[in-house]
């Protein structure tokens, strides 16, 4: 046999478009990396673009007294976000993070298998986000993560917080904190302060922090925090959330060299103004 190797290389670059901006096509944008030109193959996105949206609920112990809250809070985002064309996927955890379901145009059946109660289990939340951000197929033009937790995580064996921040930005996966309010008491550590192991002298004091650092791991995803209340009605976080996945584009191009990394590319105007990167 006779014929040559080809070798095809695609890179893309998230944005986030301003309120009331115009639909995006190729022939408006240019992207360059370390000052070389890409060639824009396509540009995908706005409203009518699909949409991959992970659900990830906390079922560990220290929701179960508003565990009903987190299921409907997550079931009223699915409905509300997606069509018949997006793809969710759901993600339960404690201790561990399973993909519980997953399915295309059948919201119905993931929202099926919703757990019906929490489980006994301490929470490790940073574990489940970096399960959830490895689970997007990455075949859409829109992508978010929705996280439902108390914030109170309770395994000190975590990754880095870095380590995840990195992980969403290099995907241009915006994370959504829908979070219950409140200090996170004893419930959230079945056994004791011991079996946590966090700080003696304040035995929760850990867990509020990393709740910190929860949210402002959602924050600079780009995406948001929502306190899930009275004082947050929520029809309008599904509309925040909704308008926001509206204005994301998705930048598809052809690197000129296989050391092209799309966090190194700028995308701008043709005239010369910068677009807001999804990160």
């Amino acid at each position: 046999m006779f014929g040559e190797s080809v070798e095809v290389r695609l890179g893309a670059v998230r944005l986030l478009l301003e309120r009331q901006a115009s639909p995006l096509e190729a022939r408006d944008l240019r992207v360059r990396w370390r000052g070389r030109e890409q060639k824009v193959l396509r540009v995908v996105g706005g409203a009518a673009a699909s949409l991959e949206l992970g659900l990830a609920v906390d079922v560990s112990a220290s929701t179960g007294p508003r565990f009903a809250e987190l299921v409907a809070a997550a079931t009223g985002a699915a409905r509300a976000l997606l069509t018949a064309e997006d793809r969710l996927f759901l993600v339960a955890f404690g201790e561990r993070a399973e993909l519980v379901a997953a399915a295309r145009g059948d919201v119905e059946r993931v929202l099926a298998a919703l757990p019906e109660g929490s489980r006994p289990e301490r929470t490790a939340i940073f574990t489940a986000v970096g399960f959830a951000l490895e689970t997007f197929e990455g075949a859409d033009a829109r992508a978010a993560l929705v996280l439902l937790t108390d914030g109170c995580d309770m395994v000190p064996e975590e990754p880095p917080v870095s380590a995840l921040r990195a992980r969403s930005r290099e995907r241009a996966l915006p994370i959504y904190l829908l979070a219950l309010g409140g200090v996170c008491q004893a419930a959230a550590c079945p056994g004791g302060a011991a079996v946590c192991r966090d700080v003696p002298a304040h035995p929760y004091r850990a867990a509020m922090v990393r709740r910190g650092r929860l949210e402002h791991l959602a924050h600079t995803s780009g995406g948001r925090v929502f306190r899930l209340g009275a004082e947050l009605p929520l029809e309008r976080a599904w509309a925040t959330l909704l308008e926001e996945l509206s204005r994301q584009w998705l930048v598809v191009f052809e690197p000129t060299s296989g050391e092209v990394s799309s966090d190194e590319v700028e995308v701008l105007r043709r005239d010369g103004r910068r677009f807001r990167r999804l990160r």
